[in-house]
């Protein structure tokens, strides 16, 4: 038995693709990966945008996005998602901003091997959640 041309070559021809030869080579990564740095997530131990679906977040990264957003503000400023982008809450023209617990949380929450403290993605829709029902 002959392997696909794709196999072969490690490359997807058009004569692969017509014969239908690349679903059966081709492997899907179906893990979860943060936005930034691609790193896999672990389950639900990841911080997720509640705005946008795609954009999730290692905590190294959130972090880094933490503090290169607090750097030379005042404490208790918005912080927003670690994407760049001020995503706005859904049907609101607020855009999605940590609370400072879960702030907390990322940036002090370290121990002596630099791995921080958990916080689950429902954390952190369910504290979102909370703010807006708060802001009104």
């Amino acid at each position: 038995m002959s392997l696909p041309s794709v196999a072969r070559s490690g490359v997807a021809t058009a004569a692969a693709l017509a014969a239908g030869e690349l679903s059966s080579v081709v492997r899907r990564d179906t893990a979860l990966r943060c936005t930034l740095c691609a790193e896999q997530l672990e389950d639900v131990h990841f911080v997720q945008c509640p705005s946008v679906g795609d954009h999730k977040f290692c905590f190294m990264c959130s972090r880094d996005s933490i503090r290169k957003q607090t750097a030379g503000t005042a404490p208790g400023g918005e912080v927003y998602c670690p994407s760049g982008e001020k995503c706005l809450l859904t049907g609101s023209n607020i855009p999605w901003a940590f609370m400072q617990n879960e702030i907390a949380a990322i940036l002090g929450g370290t121990s002596g091997n630099d791995e921080p403290t958990r916080l689950t993605a429902t954390t952190v829709s369910n504290s979102n959640k909370m703010k807006k029902e708060h802001d009104g």
